[in-house]
């Protein structure tokens, strides 16, 4: 049984990756494939996330817009206000700074098989469970980005 969720999964990899390759990188961004590969992959050490997307993410620069220098608060939103960010990141603390921003989350994604991501892409949009990715010994971490213009 375990051969085959490792067969399962690494097909679900490798479908992602395909479908990216195939629709020029807009059908799961890098972002996202960064963050789920350090989850299966990784030891557990912080990733620092490189992006030249976030910035020009219209819910991070919504929420910027009512902060104050310094202020610090905890982001969620529905997926179709920003796709790209969704895929990556949703419940993350995002920090205001004197020249930028700052974001934090912690990844741990859901076992309980009751968390489901909805996928749009060019091509269909499915519904995949978060605990798909389980099929290895993944490993929470903690994502961080940041952002000085």
């Amino acid at each position: 049984m375990k051969k085959l969720v490792v067969f399962i999964g690494s097909i679900f990899l490798v479908s992602f990756i395909s479908l990216n390759v195939i629709t020029g990188w807009k059908g799961v961004p890098t972002e996202a494939i960064t963050i789920v590969c350090h989850y299966m992959f990784g030891d557990g050490e912080d990733l620092v996330l490189k992006s030249n997307y976030l910035p020009t993410s219209k819910v991070i620069n919504d929420n910027l817009s009512n902060m104050e220098v310094g202020e610090s608060k905890r982001v969620g939103f529905k997926q179709d206000l920003d796709w790209r960010l969704s895929y990556a990141i949703n419940g993350f603390t995002l920090t205001k700074t004197d020249k930028g921003f700052k974001i934090e989350q912690y990844i741990k994604f859901d076992t309980t098989g009751t968390v489901y991501t909805r996928i749009n892409n060019p091509f269909f949009e499915f519904t995949i469970d978060d605990n798909i990715v389980h099929f290895l010994d993944c490993t929470p971490f903690t994502v961080r980005y940041e952002y000085s213009n």
